[in-house]
Parts: structure tokens; C-alpha cells; sequence
């Protein structure tokens, strides 16, 4: 089939976009085939306008393969925002929260992210937001632990009821 006879090849070459961009070692190769394109024609001109990237992210590409060679065309680690605590506050808030919060001098039998922004602001002078307390306590390696309610009522009534639903 001659490509002068595919209908719509728009949007054959969106998904084809589409699925170099959205892999990580597709974004990589394309990157890596418009850094070759530009050395190849002597023009990163050129090479954004074949490949259709804004010419000045072809230049920060051949920039960055330059200083770093191959690597340099590898997505970047995007770190965040550093935690406000240091090691060695999570090492002694993680011994705290091994206890139970009553053994700490709260009212609460499990710790929850209120809580845990209460205790770090009273003991470290930190204010986190309940939030990222919670996000703290799984990056410790603790569950959100909610406890069970307990049916009210009659302990006989609800074994009888238990019996007929079992016998049924």
C-alpha cells in the first residue's frame, strides 16, 4: 500500500507520538533519533522542524548529550520536596509510633495522621499537615489501622440471631 492512499494518516502519526511518548525508553529513543538527526544534518534547526520539537528543546538535548554523553538523554530523577524531619527524628518518631499512643501520653489507642502532626508539632516543633503525616507513616512502613465498631445490644438476643441466620 503506497502512503498516498492511507486516509487520515494524521492520526496514525498521533498514536504513534502518543505511544513513544508515554514509555519511558520511548522518550528516550525519540530523543536520542533527534540528537542523531541534528549531528547527521549539521542543523538542530532542521532536526526540530523534522521531528517537530521546539528548537530550543533540541538544543537542551544536544546540551545535555555533550556534558553527559548517552545518559544525558535519559529522563532526569525528579526528587520533591525534602522531608522536614531528619533521620534521626523519623528513626525516634518510628520507635514512638511502635508504641501504643497511650504509652506516649495520648488518650487515642492508635495513631492516626491528626494525631501524628499533633505529636511531631509538640515534640519536634514541626508543623505537618495531617496529610502528609499520613504519607509519613506509610513511608515508615505503617498502615492506617481504623478501628472495628461494636454492634450495641443484647449479647443473648444477637447469639440467638446468630443461630437462626445459621441454621437457615
Amino acid at each position: 500500500m503506497r502512503l498516498s492512499q492511507v486516509q487520515g494518516p494524521d492520526l496514525y502519526i498521533h498514536s504513534i507520538q502518543e505511544a513513544i511518548h508515554s514509555h519511558p525508553q520511548g522518550r528516550y529513543h525519540h530523543r536520542l533519533h533527534v540528537v542523531l538527526m541534528a549531528l547527521r544534518l549539521h542543523n538542530a534547526k532542521e532536526a526540530s522542524a523534522i521531528y517537530q520539537e521546539p528548537l530550543r528543546t533540541v538544543q537542551h538535548w544536544m546540551q545535555r548529550f555533550f556534558e553527559k554523553g548517552l545518559g544525558g538523554l535519559q529522563d532526569e530523577m525528579i526528587s520533591g520536596r525534602p522531608c522536614r524531619l531528619s533521620e534521626k527524628q523519623k528513626q525516634d518518631l518510628k520507635t514512638d509510633l511502635l508504641r501504643s499512643p497511650r504509652f506516649v501520653g495520648y488518650a487515642q489507642n492508635n495513631w492516626d495522621g491528626k494525631l501524628l502532626s499533633h505529636h511531631i508539632q509538640k515534640t519536634y516543633h514541626i508543623s505537618l499537615q495531617v496529610r502528609q503525616c499520613q504519607y509519613l507513616l506509610h513511608s515508615l512502613g505503617f498502615t492506617l489501622q481504623r478501628p472495628r465498631s461494636v454492634p450495641k445490644g443484647d449479647p443473648e438476643k444477637k447469639a440467638e440471631f446468630k443461630k437462626k441466620r445459621i441454621s437457615s
